[in-house]
């Protein structure tokens, strides 16, 4: 195929061109959902390709496969963004996690909602445990799993020092002082209890109250002796 001028608004098998983006490549329009944002080439369309991801997704079980770590274990329900799917998180092993089949395929979603949140370290949390480290020196295991036979599910804490049986939890402002983290803030002091293991949590919002933080740690610390 030689080169094309710019054939926006023209439509090709079926299929309209709606802007170009560059060379061979256009925005077009589908013809099953009329999205006008789906990126495709010209030589796409002309050897069949008449659909957006979206489209093609709705129509192809993913049933069975697993895809980017996640095992898609059944089919839940579908509507005008494409088919959903129960699936396993990888990092929790929950299977009532329900995810759309394009961001599996994608590569847009790794773990459930759940995990991504609990899972946020901040930057300053991190320097935090870092320099925690040389206070106490001793390491500090980062996301530390604890399993829950309650929920059957795995719960990460921020560190765990290994020598002193000590859990670590870095509490920031932008989660802590949601509704949902306080009440997983509150499962996971119950499970650490259970678990018998000490909990220190230490509040640090940004790098500038890492001072304070350590202060709190280290009192803290100490009455856990």
């Amino acid at each position: 195929m030689g080169k094309r001028s710019d054939l926006s608004g023209q439509v090709i098998k079926d299929v309209r061109l709606v802007s170009k983006i560059f060379a061979d490549r256009y925005f077009a329009e589908c013809p099953t959902c009329h999205r006008l944002d789906w990126r495709t080439k010209i030589c796409n369309i002309e050897r069949g390709d008449r659909q957006c991801d979206s489209c093609r997704l709705k129509a192809k079980d993913l049933t069975g496969r697993t895809i980017n770590n996640i095992q898609i274990l059944q089919f839940a329900y579908s509507n005008q963004q494409g088919r959903h799917y129960f699936c396993k998180c990888p990092r929790c092993g929950r299977t009532d996690w329900i995810v759309r089949g394009a961001q599996i395929v994608n590569g847009h979603i790794t773990k459930c909602l759940h995990c991504a949140k609990e899972a946020t370290t901040s930057d300053s949390g991190a320097q935090l445990l870092n320099l925690l480290e040389d206070i106490i020196r001793q390491s500090i295991v980062r996301e530390y799993p604890v399993f829950d036979a309650n929920t059957n599910r795995m719960y990460h804490y921020d560190g765990f020092v290994k020598d002193r049986n000590m859990l670590i939890e870095v509490d920031g402002k932008f989660w802590h002082d949601q509704e949902f983290m306080k009440k997983l803030d509150t499962l996971k002091n119950n499970l650490a209890e259970k678990a018998n293991l000490n909990l220190i949590r230490i509040r640090c919002d940004d790098v500038k109250m890492i001072p304070a933080a350590i202060n709190e740690f280290k009192i803290k610390y100490q009455m856990a002796q």
